[in-house]
């Protein structure tokens, strides 16, 4: 059975939880999730970053387990709270906001949010780390503007 990408459902939670000290601790922590995830409940996708995560599934209902299962495996095992405002359940033609990317079916783009941080955050230093964010998720439109705010912040610098 072949499901059409566009009808698939993605499920995104992210989590309010305490800062950790260190990252080695937050690993940890997280290993116990990411087993439960993949061995117990085995969704058709499941990403992690940090303490953020997604998991993809193209049936409603064993979605709405997944997530009844990982909430309450995080409050009873690691005694994590889940952050109600970012605990969603989203149809994949709508757009998956995650990690400062919106994804779609059929690939991602960048924030509004994201586009403006660029132009306000351009510096020499960071210029070509923000080269190969706008190239790999941005469009052509995007790059030719990066290109010429590029080309106006480093002439700018070079001539001061």
């Amino acid at each position: 059975m072949q499901t059409n990408a566009n009808n698939a459902i993605a499920i995104a939670i992210v989590l309010r939880m305490d800062p950790v000290g260190n990252g080695n601790v937050s690993g940890v922590n997280w290993n116990d999730n990411n087993r439960f995830v993949k061995h117990n409940l085995k969704p058709q996708a499941y990403m992690r970053y940090g303490d953020d995560f997604v998991i993809i599934e193209p049936d409603a209902e064993r979605l709405r387990f997944f997530r009844m299962q990982t909430v309450n495996f995080l409050k009873t095992i690691l005694k994590l709270e889940v952050n109600p405002k970012s605990d969603r359940i989203v149809k994949s033609r709508h757009g998956l906001k995650y990690l400062g990317v919106k994804i779609w079916p059929d690939g991602c783009t960048l924030t509004r949010r994201n586009l403006v941080r660029i132009k306000e955050r351009l510096n020499f230093r960071n210029v070509s780390s923000y080269g190969g964010l706008i190239k790999q998720h941005g469009n052509y439109k995007q790059m030719k503007k990066f290109n010429w705010m590029m080309y106006e912040r480093l002439t700018l610098d070079f001539f001061e």
